[in-house]
């Protein structure tokens, strides 16, 4: 069915504004958004469109807000405002996919993932609703006089976050095929499922006062924002699962967080001509939360584990229930690899005094006039992050890992690679997150050279030259070995990221404005970057893994089967076991550093033309026709695996998009 590896999308929306001058001096202003969201067949590369294609619906996606505006007097205005947002959206399978639980047909129906191809089939991994909702409030008072101004307000929001999870047979298979996919299985995935699960953003409060002077050739910015934020999660309940009891837990408070972020900036008129400042600034910004924190100490949170699978009668259905034994007939299912504490409880705690992280950043440049309506500017930017997080699992130690020589299939290089040492050791998981010190870094540095020009007859053209590159240093990793691995980006020879972006405006003949854009973008990591899951958890090796905005490199997926290649290089020998007696159902081995290899850089030129035609009686109307990637470039933006050696490895999985034309039509009335 060709139709069906179409990923067909829609969205209706309705919009509502009103605006009251009550009076001269005081406004209020409402508006109302109501959206209609529809995706009849999400997928990625390797996805099967008919089983294992998504469909996104949307039961309550609507945002409101009502604000009010008082000019109190020439120097004092009043603001206060009231919003809500409400983005509840359900992403699951196609018609006939999902199955009743417990039925045969759910156990036989699992989802079916091929590591090597990077392929799925029979629905996914798990599916369900996400449903966060906002309320925020406002009050701001601002003193104005040109020379001196100063606001100061607080801004208040809350609100609760659900989410719901299921899975046909409670897990995915995962198989691991050499010439075609969903031919040789190795593991499945197993979920704590079904759920459903609740965080409180109880309140998140942001209480600031800034203030701005004039001074001759000095202008100064000075800020102080006092941020309090409280969440938990919420008592809750869920039922019985293949792998997991009924469940049902009290409320599970949070840290809460009190800091101050001061802000400063200053602007200095060098030689008082109005065309050399020089600027620079010194600023705080604290870590961006909202529930995602408290999820991952939710017990109730979606949690898997990748637990060893032989299929011993060849019926392609992963067989067991807990409390069987592993190799016996109708268990083919090693729980011997699942934590102890699976769905009991969260396999995280945090510690009550866990502080946010923070990242201060200084800038300092300059910004010159070279000639009338030309100027140019030069800024420099670091960024230094502080409390950042690192897991220790408190019944594991660096002891309890043992040592193997392992020879990289990609340069014959031989390198450690730890296997937990026994099956106990490796359900012994209770994770604790706590402050790094300070030999934990993650430093930023970039720079920028821009330029803005105004051409006679009104046009712009204006872009600019920017360099950066993040170092990560994780060398204080207290328990998995592995992470220990290109843990030091100081030393692991990292690209700077070069950008340029040209673009600029003009107004041709007829009233027709003309536009472009041009960019020279460096492509993103190979893999992208890494989500939040606990990689002890899911046995995945590799510094920075479990951090947000790590990068992924290439890797190794090793089972307890996996075999030197017969061509292999280095001190190899072909057809040996990689970790003869390996415990965990998987390890993902890094053999380059993230954030080295790059895909392709993405050269994009794009142009629009405009026009507006008067149609009488006040009302106008505009035409428009954009044409995007005029040169049709096909820069590979990402890879359906980065596991050296599989089928999908370095296979590309999407481009950037075709050349585009786009007509639109604007009317004013």
């Amino acid at each position: 069915d060709c139709e069906t590896g179409i990923d067909d999308q829609k969205i209706k929306s309705g919009l509502l504004r009103l605006t009251w001058q009550a009076t001269s001096k005081h406004k209020f202003s409402v508006y109302y958004d109501e959206i209609d969201k529809y995706r009849g067949h999400g997928m990625n590369a390797g996805d099967d469109p008919n089983t294992s294609s998504q469909i996104w619906t949307s039961p309550i996606y609507n945002s409101a807000a009502a604000k009010y505006t008082g000019t109190l007097s020439n120097s004092l205005l009043a603001e206060a405002g009231y919003s809500f947002n409400h983005e509840q959206y359900v992403i699951t399978n196609q018609d006939g996919v999902n199955k009743t639980p417990f039925s045969p047909e759910w156990y036989a129906n699992a989802s079916r993932r091929d590591q090597n191809f990077t392929a799925l089939t029979n629905g996914l991994a798990n599916w369900g609703g996400r449903y966060p909702d906002r309320f925020n409030m406002m009050a701001a008072l601002s003193y104005i006089t040109g020379s001196h101004n100063i606001k100061t307000g607080i801004q208040y929001n809350f609100g609760p976050y659900i989410n719901t999870r299921e899975a046909n047979g409670d897990l995915q298979q995962v198989y691991a095929g050499t010439t075609t996919p969903f031919t040789n299985p190795v593991s499945v995935t197993v979920y704590n499922t079904p759920l459903r699960y609740q965080e409180n953003l109880k309140a998140d409060i942001g209480i600031f006062v800034q203030d701005s002077w004039s001074l001759n050739r000095l202008t100064l910015n000075g800020g102080l924002r006092w941020e309090y934020l409280a969440h938990e999660v919420a008592a809750q309940a869920s039922g019985n699962g293949r792998f997991v009891d009924a469940r049902k837990f009290d409320p599970i408070a949070m840290p809460t967080w009190k800091d101050f972020a001061p802000r400063f900036g200053l602007v200095y008129d060098v030689f008082g001509t109005g065309k050399t400042a020089f600027k620079a600034g010194f600023n705080r910004y604290n870590e961006s939360r909202t529930t995602q924190f408290a999820t991952k100490y939710n017990p109730l949170a979606l949690t898997s584990a990748n637990l060893t699978w032989n299929d011993l009668n060849g019926d392609d259905i992963a067989q067991g229930e807990r409390g069987c034994t592993f190799g016996t007939a109708g268990c083919e299912i090693n729980f011997g690899q699942l934590p102890s504490n699976f769905g009991v409880r969260s396999l995280a705690t945090v510690a009550p005094d866990f502080q946010r992280t923070s990242n201060l950043e200084s800038t300092a440049g300059v910004q010159h006039e070279l000639f009338p309506r030309v100027s140019v500017a030069a800024t420099f930017y670091r960024r230094q992050f502080y409390d950042l997080p690192v897991t220790d699992n408190l019944l594991r130690t660096p002891a309890d890992y043992r040592a193997v020589d392992v020879v990289s299939p990609l340069d014959g290089e031989v390198f450690k690679a730890y296997t937990v040492a026994t099956t106990t050791q490796l359900r012994a998981v209770n994770d604790f997150d706590t402050n790094a010190t300070s030999d934990r870094k993650q430093i930023y540095n970039g720079g920028d050279i821009t330029f803005n020009v105004r051409i006679p007859g009104g046009g712009t053209l204006f872009g600019g030259y920017t360099m950066e590159r993040t170092l990560r240093v994780t060398c204080d990793e207290p328990d998995d070995p592995n992470f220990l691995r290109f843990c030091d980006d100081r030393e692991n020879d990292l690209p700077w990221l070069k950008q340029f972006k040209f673009a600029g405006t003009y107004p041709v003949k007829w009233g027709i404005q003309a536009s472009f854009s041009f960019q020279s973008i460096n492509g993103r990591p190979i893999g992208g970057f890494s989500g939040t899951a606990a990689a002890d958890r899911n046995r995945i090796a590799g510094p920075g893994y479990g951090d947000v905005g790590s990068p992924i490199g290439t890797r190794w997926l090793i089972t307890p089967t996996t075999r030197y290649a017969a061509n292999c290089t280095g001190p190899c020998r072909p057809g040996e076991l990689v970790i003869p007696g390996m415990t965990e159902a998987q390890l993902l081995l890094p053999l380059k550093p993230g954030g080295q290899e790059l895909l392709d850089r993405i050269n994009q030129l794009d142009l629009s033309l405009a026009k507006w035609f008067e149609v009488g009686g006040g009302r106008r109307l505009q035409l428009q026709a954009d044409l995007f990637n005029i040169t049709n470039g096909n820069a590979v933006l990402g890879w359906r695996s980065v596991n050296f050696g599989t089928a999908a490895y370095s296979q590309v999985s999407s481009i950037l998009n075709p050349r585009v034309l786009r007509l639109g039509v604007q009317f004013k009335f």
